[in-house]
């Protein structure tokens, strides 16, 4: 086990390459990044320190390194508040601390960010999962799930087999899915564009919401709410814009409380 810690400035961030095994992203006090490597060739990853920049990087391929050999494990303490930019080929990453940016790039595994501003986020076979985002999300997995529990800007998710499931949510939304359904609980924003292959589309909008609505169902029922109540003026319904689609699958709105 390798373990290192590092002075860093008011804009800090951490960048990682790694083969395989996991990432994990913890807090750390203002002013310190501190990191643990665990791995069987721990001593040839390669670690720098540029400013508020602290980067490891996984050894060059070769010598006769087997999947089981390259596995690793690396356990980075960032301050609240940093950048992590995170490449694996085969890795799980997870999140505990409030970042300002994550950007997380991996052909195979999940990904579990707690809270963040803006996030990008790619898996060829994975899930994602972002508890709180503040700022703009762009989400995508060729394969696997993605949820989001609390989303304020802009999110754009795309999946080829997998759900889509949203908390609140207040930016513009744009999701497709070819296969797996697509939930957001409480729609407080005003575009959305929504598409589903195979899988149902279902929305839930507060009371006094107005619709402008374009959905269409190939072979899928389409639901609609009740009309807004008398005591609502149109004055204070909030607006949104809605294009839905689905080939195969239901599409749904449903007023709230």
């Amino acid at each position: 086990m390798t373990e290192q810690t590092f002075d860093v400035g008011d804009s800090p961030r951490f960048v990682a390459s790694i083969s395989s095994g996991s990432v994990e992203v913890v807090e750390s006090p203002a002013g310190v990044i501190s990191l643990r490597i665990e791995s069987s060739r721990e001593a040839e990853f390669e670690v720098s320190h540029s400013g508020d920049t602290v980067t490891v990087r996984r050894p060059p391929n070769g010598g006769g390194w087997s999947r089981r050999e390259a596995h690793t494990r690396l356990r980075v303490a960032v301050p609240i508040g940093s950048t992590v930019r995170i490449s694996c080929s085969s890795a799980d990453v997870t999140t505990e601390v409030r970042l300002n940016e994550a950007y997380i790039d991996t052909a195979s595994g999940d990904v579990a960010i707690w809270e963040v501003k803006n996030a990008k986020v790619k898996t060829a076979s994975g899930e994602v999962a972002i508890g709180t985002a503040t700022g703009d999300v762009s989400l995508r997995t060729a394969s696997g799930d993605v949820k989001v529990g609390d989303a304020t800007g802009r999110v754009e998710i795309s999946t080829a087999s997998g759900s889509v499931d949203l908390g609140t949510t207040r930016g513009d939304v744009t999701s497709s899915t070819a296969s797996g359904d697509l939930d957001i609980e409480r729609y407080e924003g005003s575009d959305l564009d929504l598409k589903s292959a195979s899988g149902s589309i279902r929305i839930g909008l507060p009371a006094g919401t107005k619709v402008a609505l374009d959905a269409n169902s190939m072979s899928g029922r389409i639901r609609l709410p009740e009309r807004t109540p008398s005591g609502i003026s149109r004055a204070d319904r909030h607006q949104v814009r809605a294009r839905l689609r689905t080939i195969s699958g239901d599409i749904e709105l449903v007023r709230l409380g």
